[in-house]
């Protein structure tokens, strides 16, 4: 049987069972969907806009868990991402991070694949995503993937800032560079670098959570590109450093700075006492959550 003439047919049966509320066939329907789409990967294109329709309605319903099983698989693939969107299913999926944690995780990964597509990521940050990923990056499982979110949004202007200014979210951020994996300080140093390189008081609020010291180590140890991204991001902290000392020294140095051009000014000066105060930037014992 061809994907079409297998396809048609199941989306019938789905739109029937939804018309006559039964529940049952509902999940069933949907279990096979989802072993179809899971292993037919050229059937997939067979998928109307309306059926992506019936699974953002089912999002609300008793077969949740079915439908985001679905859209977790879809969203995989870049050219399923743009139904998806247009369902509407973004938001009763976003929805589902604050009311039911058996779906947090399900949730979390279909993020980690929309975010994957940059002409998405204003619509996520726009719907508060942020935010609410903030409480998950205590869970050592969902911290790596949630670090994957942020450095994806990091391409939308107002997600830099919603990081920035998101009670907490340096804070998870920082962690990661010492206790996550290669990929997840990767991610991490990637983030802190977007928001370092939009504003000086960012610079400031980043070396408030004593990051020198797991910079200096990513920088050596970390994989290629945390290893370049480490030093990027220590460059700029330096050159924050020294103009921050000039300003403080009397200078005449403007205090509202472009961090773009900080590594064209004094660029080789102050660099040994920079690492030298290393553990000036130690972080605070204080378990206190920052307010960023």
């Amino acid at each position: 049987m061809s994907s079409e003439n297998f396809v048609e047919p199941l989306v019938r049966f789905l739109k029937d069972a939804c018309d006559r509320n039964d529940i049952k066939a509902q999940k069933s329907g949907s279990q096979l969907l989802l072993a179809f789409v899971s292993k037919n990967r050229s059937g997939i294109s067979y998928l109307s806009e309306e059926v992506y329709s019936l699974w953002a309605a089912f999002l609300n319903s008793e077969v949740a868990e079915e439908a985001l099983d679905i859209l977790e698989v879809l969203s995989g693939h870049q050219y399923c991402r743009d139904k998806i969107l247009a369902s509407g299913s973004l938001t009763s999926i976003l929805k589902m991070l604050d009311s039911n944690s058996n779906f947090q995780e399900r949730v979390i990964k279909i993020l980690c694949n929309m975010s994957s597509n940059s002409d998405i990521c204003s619509y996520i940050v726009s719907l508060g995503c942020i935010p609410k990923l903030v409480p998950f990056f205590v869970d050592s499982t969902l911290a790596g993937k949630c670090a994957f979110i942020l450095k994806n949004l990091c391409s939308v202007e107002e997600a830099v800032v919603s990081i920035a200014e998101t009670k907490g979210c340096i804070t998870c951020v920082a962690e990661l560079l010492e206790n996550g994996s290669h990929e997840d300080q990767e991610n991490a140093v990637t983030v802190l670098l977007s928001l370092c390189s939009q504003r000086a008081q960012y610079c400031q609020w980043v070396m408030e959570e004593g990051v020198i010291p797991a910079l200096v180590d990513i920088s050596i140890n970390g994989n290629d590109q945390g290893k370049k991204s480490a030093k990027e991001l220590l460059r700029l902290l330096r050159d924050i450093e020294y103009v921050d000392h000039q300003n403080c020294s009397g200078s005449d140095i403007a205090p509202s700075i472009d961090t773009t051009n900080l590594s064209k000014e004094k660029k080789s000066a102050k660099t040994s006492g920079f690492f030298a105060r290393i553990s000036i930037f130690s972080k605070h014992a204080s378990p206190a959550v920052k307010k960023k």
